[in-house]
């Protein structure tokens, strides 16, 4: 139960980050089985290409958490 609110958690904060266009994005590759690494690198490619400063800061701070918490760290 801990686990799924910090995957909620995680979840609500990538969208807001990315938007809802590359969150559905993301979800589709999910569910399409693509890999986790494939996964993990378009995360980061959405992560990279954000200019607004805070947003970059909270991707800093939450990344290893939400990545660890989905498994990512592959």
């Amino acid at each position: 139960m801990a686990n799924e609110l910090i995957q909620d958690g995680c979840r609500a904060v990538i969208k807001e980050m990315i938007g809802d266009e590359k969150f559905e994005e993301l979800k589709k590759l999910r569910e399409s089985g693509t890999s986790k690494e494939m996964i993990k690198k378009k995360i980061m490619e959405f992560l990279d290409s954000l200019t607004d400063k805070d947003k970059k800061q909270k991707a800093i701070k939450y990344a290893p958490i939400c990545q660890n918490i989905f498994d990512l760290d592959a």
